[in-house]
């Protein structure tokens, strides 16, 4: 970066709106150490799979963060721009001022599930892909738009703005909603190839392009902070606010480095991301996007993975009594000894969410096989793990047999800092595996998105390559390779087929009431 080694005192600012915690990451310019802060996300679960947020609250917890981040720089600090990622599919309907029309709809909730069908029907899942570069998913966030209109005609006729999170954290912020092309994508309204609102498909709802916000490439100049965002979190009035993005890709960005090396994002959801040039890679019935990157010009290819962060936050809470978070899972891979070996316990990772390349919605539940009496709360634990590195290998292997070159693979987030879980991903997917010692490295990438909105880099690849970010590298084991190869291929690789009628009959009774 521009500033003299160890004496800057400038600041860019990352947010990461997640699932179960909001982080702010104050990265330097210059040596020294970057500064983070996390709280947890206010959420309000209802049944049968839906969750809100509340606005007031959610505000209310990212102003703090950013308060307490801010009051924990050295003195002489200066904040230079900040930048948000947050999750795809929330929902945020506002009105002609600005205001929340109702609790924000979150990006895992399901209520849009009845909607998939009409996408199937029209255009048809590959028309839809071909423009949109996503699968007709459940959670998108058009599909939320369409349980509005039905349900909710008053909020629908009063919506000025269909906006996601990270628009409306942006007009919070600077008076101004805009989102950026990696999170207009996960709405299945934008088209990939043109980076506009596609009017068919938004026309298609009933609605016009002038009711979503407008699109800005990442780390562009959105506005500049306002004054009442200014005395809420501390930051100065009048910094840049930069476009962020989809937060699995801006942890992808920051953990490459400047690289095109394959990146397991892991959060509350988990993805594999690759990078490319065009937009050509990927497929609709093993659900793999493809849609538009982070770093303008590039596309990210991206499969869901098993959803081990949710499930080890279910772990967490329901097997072990303690709130999910990083302490929960410290706490739980202390248990287990070194090297894993497999239990006999395994679990399969369609935790309520369909995981690529075996995408299958009507059938996405979780289940734990071959438990006895012998069985400990530490072998549930560690067979999300394995399932989560199980799935890891699956989408290598199809991504590898599509053309994308895995040259390397690199790991951040959730459990993956851990000397159990390093040695375990390297065993199962039997190759190294690089862990990107990062425990923000969501937030690191949108940090450094802002950096360029700064103008300390000229672009995100000048900012991509100056990311510096620690690893370490996990190679397999000739044993732990042997024995996870085998539980791989003679139990893992069967689930999908061998659970799917059966989770299909739990799931239609789930949906109806019935169970």
């Amino acid at each position: 970066m521009r500033g003299s080694p160890g004496l800057s005192r400038s600041y860019v600012v990352g947010l990461d709106i997640g699932t179960s915690s909001i982080k702010a990451l104050a990265l330097p310019d210059g040596e020294m150490p970057p500064v983070s802060v996390r709280v947890a996300t206010p959420t309000v679960r209802h049944p049968g799979g839906r969750a809100e947020h509340d606005p007031g609250e959610l505000w209310d917890a990212v102003t703090g963060c950013i308060r307490a981040l801010v009051g924990a720089l050295p003195g002489g600090a200066r904040v230079e721009a900040v930048a948000a990622a947050t999750v795809g599919e929330a929902l945020v309907p506002v009105g002609a001022k600005g205001e929340e029309l109702r609790p924000v709809i979150a990006w895992h909730d399901q209520r849009g599930v009845a909607y998939v069908d009409r996408w199937e029907q029209d255009p048809g899942v590959r028309a839809l892909y071909g423009i949109t570069g996503q699968t007709a998913d459940e959670r998108a966030t058009v599909n939320k738009i369409l349980w509005i209109l039905d349900t909710e005609p008053g909020v629908a006729a009063d919506a000025e703005l269909w906006l996601g999170m990270d628009a409306w954290v942006n007009l919070r912020l600077c008076g101004r909603a805009a989102t950026s092309p990696s999170l207009a994508a996960r709405t299945m309204l934008f088209d990939r190839t043109t980076l506009r609102w596609s009017g068919a498909l938004v026309e298609s709802v009933g609605l016009h392009v002038e009711r979503f916000p407008p699109v800005l490439p990442g780390a562009s100049v959105i506005g500049t902070l306002r004054r009442r965002a200014a005395e809420s979190t501390g930051l100065p009035l009048g910094i840049p606010v930069v476009a962020g993005g989809h937060d699995h890709l801006c942890a992808a960005f920051a953990a490459r480095s400047g690289t095109d090396a394959l990146v397991d994002s892991i959060g509350s959801a988990e993805s594999l991301v690759a990078v490319t040039d065009e937009p050509a890679v990927g497929d609709p019935d093993a659900h793999v996007n493809c849609y538009p990157d982070v770093e303008p010009g590039r596309y990210a290819v991206s499969a869901q993975v098993g959803a081990t962060g949710m499930a080890l936050d279910w772990v967490a809470r329901e097997v072990y009594g303690m709130e999910p978070g990083p302490a929960a899972v410290a706490a739980m891979l202390s248990e287990l000894g070194i090297p894993l070996r497999p239990t006999g316990a395994v679990f399969f990772p369609q935790f309520g969410r369909g995981t690529a390349p075996r995408w299958d919605p009507s059938a996405a539940l979780g289940a734990f096989l071959g438990l006895t009496p012998a069985h400990r709360r530490r072998d549930l634990f560690q067979a999300v793990l394995e399932a989560g590195c199980f799935s890891l290998r699956q989408n290598l292997e199809w991504m590898a047999g599509h053309g994308i070159v895995v040259h390397e693979v690199r790991v951040g987030g959730g459990p993956s800092g851990s000397e159990a879980w390093g040695r375990l991903a390297a065993d199962v997917l039997a190759r190294p595996v690089v862990v990107v010692e990062d425990p923000e490295l969501t937030a690191r990438g949108a940090a450094l998105l802002a950096s360029v909105g700064a103008g300390w880099h000229a672009d995100t690849a000048r900012a991509g390559a100056a990311a510096a970010v620690a690893t370490r590298t996990w190679s397999p084991s000739p044993a732990g390779a042997r024995c996870y190869d085998e539980l791989y291929r003679d139990v893992f690789s069967k689930l999908p087929d061998g659970l799917a009628p059966i989770h299909r009959i739990l799931k239609q009774g789930w949906r109806s009431g019935s169970a």
